[in-house]
């Protein structure tokens, strides 16, 4: 027999034809095979209408959380306590060294003192709360992040906790203190402003710099230098205060 034509009389390749069998009900015969319907949008209606469908069951998922863990009021959303939307208020009223000479006056020690030790005051702000309910004094810290590794969590609870327990008696017009901590780099920190331990340094120098004057300035010793040209040890000053 002759040789088909390679191009021309090419078998054609068999195409199975995808079927769906219906289901088989009580006492009767399965039905015969019914050809899968395809769209001819190739399925992007379905897509549509899953993705739809997805939405609104999550939506209906979240109303249905419950409000609290004894099962009251389960069919209703969880409603969480917000502060009235609108701009903070600056808190103007404290000296520039107020944070400074807060940590310098709060009973910690060891690595809480290190800490605290090492921050500045970003802002301090005024709040009021919801419904007029009283206000809240929001403060903002900010940390070398040279010195991150002391922002432990026990570390900054008792940080926080001895803040709280100085507002409560020296800020008695606020109901709530809330600190919030953000890590910064040398330069903005040099910028923000000092730092308790900077600040405790430079009163330190200041201290000793009056010492020093009012030893050369006094005319008792002018006379004792003038008499055994005799000179003062500027080392051996020390103010009293240190």
């Amino acid at each position: 027999a002759p040789l088909a034509n390679s191009t021309t009389n090419k078998p054609q390749p068999y195409i199975m034809p995808v079927v769906q069998e219906a289901p088989a009900t009580d006492n009767k015969a399965p039905s015969k095979p019914v050809p899968l319907q395809v769209d001819n949008n190739d399925g992007s209606n379905h897509r549509q209408q899953d993705r739809t469908d997805f939405i609104q069951q999550s939506t209906q998922a979240d109303t249905l959380l419950a409000t609290d863990q004894s099962g009251h009021n389960k069919h209703n959303p969880v409603v969480e306590p917000v502060f009235e939307a609108h701009e903070p208020i600056a808190d103007k009223s404290v000296p520039a060294t107020w944070w400074q000479e807060t940590v310098m006056s709060l009973s910690l020690s060891g690595l809480a003192r290190e800490l605290l030790s090492h921050t500045c005051l970003l802002s301090r702000e005024a709040q009021n709360k919801a419904q007029g309910e009283g206000r809240i004094l929001v403060l903002q810290l900010g940390l070398d992040q040279q010195q991150k590794s002391l922002l432990k969590d026990s570390t900054r609870q008792i940080c926080e906790q001895q803040i709280r327990n100085y507002c409560h008696v020296h800020e008695p017009g606020y109901q709530e203190v809330c600190i919030a901590w953000q890590i910064m780099d040398s330069g903005a920190m040099e910028k923000a402003g000092m730092t308790p331990r900077q600040f405790q340094y430079q009163q330190q120098e200041q201290s000793l710099q009056q010492a020093r004057a009012a030893i050369r300035n006094d005319p008792n010793i002018q006379m004792l230098q003038s008499v055994f040209s005799g000179k003062i040890m500027q080392h051996s000053i020390k103010p009293l205060d240190i």
